[in-house]
């Protein structure tokens, strides 16, 4: 993973053969991070066969992208699909560009039809949603080697599910509890500096690096950052329900003040 061994780790757990119940009881309800393998109804998926960059440049190539500098998410612009996955080819940057955040379904509906929400995840209250309070938080995410997310919470406290299609994808993740030890992101996960981020020596990394087909759950309130390995592309999608209503709820109501009330009768319409 390349982090410097003053910092504790430990590896993400593995499993396979698990069922949406026993995903609930052991991972979902406690919050605790897992990468699943051989799931079956994911091997099945038409995604893993067909998605590739000659794939996306060929059927989507004209679509404007935005995309982001790995390292410095401030610097972004705007550019032709192809024209980025041109990049992605290329000989590594030191901070490489990357396309995160691509909210696909208007644009290329037909991608919908690749994949399928595993049924560990079947239960979303976002579905609830509707007119000005409807989200729409399914993402591909396109990067080459070295590229990658900062450290970071998902967006409103939510959870998700990730699941690489081609290349891979190197994790760290950090307990809430040590949220106050990560200086609100600002370190490199995989390059700490303890001399100017001391405290990160006292949290323990929890790491992991997710191949094609493999599913990684993020749980509410955990932090994480991700490094690509090769040419990689996955799909995730957020998710709001009963496991991390409340985490949720909390960063709605400090957000969106004047729609918290709203939203939370939505979500809980069900």
């Amino acid at each position: 993973m390349g982090l410097q061994v003053e910092v504790m780790q430990k590896s993400i757990e593995r499993r396979r053969g698990l069922g949406p119940e026993e995903f609930l009881e052991q991972f979902a309800r406690p919050g605790i991070p897992v990468i699943l393998e051989q799931v079956d109804e994911i091997e099945r998926w038409p995604a893993l066969a067909n998605w590739s960059l000659a794939y996306f440049r060929k059927h989507f190539g004209e679509i404007p992208v935005t995309l982001y500098r790995t390292g410095a998410p401030r610097q972004q612009f705007q550019a032709p699909l192809r024209d980025f996955l041109d990049q992605v080819e290329r000989p590594v940057e030191r901070r490489p560009w990357y396309l995160k955040h691509w909210t696909f379904a208007e644009a290329c509906p037909e991608l919908l039809e690749d994949y399928a929400v595993p049924s560990f995840f079947a239960d979303n209250w976002t579905e609830r949603l509707g007119g000005d309070l409807r989200v729409d938080w399914r993402w591909i995410y396109i990067g080459g080697t070295g590229s990658g997310s900062e450290l970071h919470v998902d967006l409103l406290n939510s959870s998700a599910w990730n699941v690489v299609i081609t290349g891979a994808k190197k994790w760290v993740f950090y307990h809430p509890d040590d949220g106050p030890k990560l200086y609100g992101g600002k370190p490199d996960a995989f390059a700490p500096d303890l001399e100017r981020y001391p405290l990160l020596a006292e949290a323990t990394a929890y790491v992991g690096t997710t191949q094609p087909g493999e599913l990684l759950f993020t749980p509410s309130l955990w932090w994480h950052q991700t490094q690509n390995v090769g040419s990689c592309i996955a799909i995730t999608e957020n998710f709001v329900n009963a496991t991390n209503f409340e985490h949720v709820m909390a960063a709605v109501r400090q957000r969106y003040p004047d729609n918290h009330a709203a939203i939370a009768a939505a979500l809980q319409c069900g």
